[in-house]
């Protein structure tokens, strides 16, 4: 998994008491798994995100998209 599902994971892990550094190989996967959903959910921008995001020569979405693939690598 890539450094932001860590990133991510750490961060939900911390929001409910429990340290992702010390905890087992095994339930870092499980912190990984809801990491990378979390990312996933976010694969779609909102219209307002496309609007802020939006110029001539590129797309916001496609941009985007490929940065929150590249997250969940």
């Amino acid at each position: 998994m890539s450094e932001m599902v860590d990133r991510v994971a750490a961060t939900i892990s911390k929001e409910q008491g429990i340290l992702f550094e010390s905890l087992p190989e095994m339930y870092r996967e499980i912190w990984r798994t809801k990491a990378s959903a979390a990312i996933g959910a976010m694969r779609e921008p909102t219209d307002a995100m496309i609007e802020a995001g939006w110029c001539e020569e590129c797309s916001a979405k496609l941009v985007w998209q490929d940065m929150i693939n590249e997250a969940l690598r």
